[in-house]
């Protein structure tokens, strides 16, 4: 099945059989993808660089909202052996493993590095592997993690403000853990995206409202999260908590929904085969599908290696518009550095990214853009984005430099090559 064919059925009929065939055959594109992980290389697009421009120069910093976004972040397994060590360091030698200050100091010591890389972020996003909870109800699955509560104050203190719980990982300790890591979230002065106390409230997206300044429109930016892998272990209970699955019957109808609310809309995808460094082709076009039904930023977490970025220009979009699209952001906070080692290449799960992106109005002051859904949009979208190369060393993150620095830059370069996009060498996503 081509990414063209899926392209077509998406723009096709509106009848209910149109729309029936349209989401069967996206169910089953992205159960195939997802399933064997079948990799896409895409044709390097011809570029002229004097042709572009890096819009993250012409930006007025009153007139955009940064969001900077990392992946996965596990807070169990190693990373709690990790944070007990570096808790005990913190309070000479009193190791604290549980949820007490200890443990809340070793994490804070742990990400120590990390908050230089979530400075100035007015959204600081990232996939959460673990529930957060004192109860341990264990899933019937093979792996199976859970993170102290107190502990999600040591991240919002490092800058990030928004947990996604929309993956494989979140019910680990059933539908009670994730009221509790929700809960918890809440406690610490973290926002949820893709996770709720229904199914129901799992779906909505979570909007978010910035004001640009004395003279200047609110700016507001939607995200929605969707885990593309089946819950292990666990029963479905509608009236208890849980993730957003995707559901291929409703997510059009989400992101349009979201657009229609919100000037930015970010998704993200928990989705991919683990240690491919490229997507499947179900992935490639699910995510120009979500582009093309209003997504400006689509980001992708799970392969715990990092992937390409694409810049694309969404189908029915306004007259110039374009989206980024990360298909994996790797690890961020995690222990991988010696599994699988012989498998792989042991830096590829430790050496990373995080994904610093400018979104605002694109012609401020200027009229407002209608959409070809009829409905009248702010001049809002993608302005720049940059890769801020990321070194995981005993499970804590720090800004990579020198040649690590050039050395993840460079792979993620050459990845995002196969799409066509250019990404300098100090980190700047060229946006035409």
């Amino acid at each position: 099945m081509t990414g063209a064919l899926t392209r077509a059925l998406a723009r096709g009929s509106g009848s209910p059989a149109g729309r029936g065939l349209r989401t069967s055959m996206m169910a089953a594109i992205v159960t195939l993808g997802v399933g064997i992980g079948i990799v896409v290389a895409r044709p390097v697009v011809g570029r002229d660089v004097g042709a572009v421009r890096n819009l993250r120069a012409a930006r007025s910093a009153r007139e955009t909202v940064t969001i900077v976004a990392a992946g996965d972040v596990l807070l169990d397994r190693g990373v709690r052996k990790a944070i007990a060590g570096s808790g005990a360091r913190a309070s000479n030698g009193a190791s604290d493993t549980g949820g007490g200050a200890g443990g809340r100091d070793g994490l804070r010591a742990l990400l120590s590095g990390a908050r230089q890389l979530f400075g100035g972020a007015d959204i600081g996003l990232v996939n959460l592997e673990c529930p957060a909870t004192t109860v341990a109800a264990p899933a019937a699955k093979r792996f199976v993690f859970r993170a102290e509560p107190e502990w999600l104050h040591s991240l919002r203190e490092t800058g990030i403000t928004d947990l996604c719980l929309a993956n494989n990982h979140a019910l680990d300790q059933g539908p009670g853990g994730l009221g509790d890591t929700i809960d918890a979230a809440l406690q610490a002065g973290l926002r949820v995206v893709g996770a709720g106390h229904t199914p129901a409230a799992a779906r909505l997206p979570q909007i978010r409202r910035f004001d640009l300044g004395p003279g200047e429109p609110e700016l507001t930016v939607a995200l929605l999260a969707y885990n593309l892998f089946p819950q292990e272990g666990v029963v479905f209970d509608p009236q208890r908590p849980w993730v957003c699955f995707f559901d291929p019957e409703t997510i059009r109808d989400e992101i349009e929904t979201a657009r229609r609310a919100a000037g930015v809309v970010v998704v993200s995808f928990h989705w991919g085969k683990e240690f491919s460094s490229v997507p499947g082709p179900a992935q490639v076009d699910l995510a120009h599908l979500a582009c093309d039904w209003g997504a400006n930023v689509v980001l992708g977490h799970h392969p715990h290696v990092v992937q390409g970025i694409e810049v694309y220009h969404p189908n029915g979009g306004p007259p110039g518009s374009t989206s980024l699209i990360a298909y994996s952001l790797g690890n961020f906070v995690f222990d991988q550095g010696g599994v699988r080692a012989g498998v792989i290449d042991v830096a590829s799960t430790s050496e990373t990214f995080v994904l610093k992106i400018e979104v605002g109005c694109l012609n401020v002051g200027g009229p407002a853009t209608r959409r070809t859904d009829g409905a009248e949009n702010e001049s809002t979208g993608l302005l720049g984005a940059e890769v801020i190369p990321v070194v995981i060393d005993g499970c804590s993150p720090v800004a990579a430099s020198g040649e690590n620095a050039t050395r993840i830059i460079q792979r993620i370069a050459a990845l995002s090559r196969a799409f066509g996009t250019f990404v300098s060498a100090d980190g700047c996503v060229w946006i035409p």
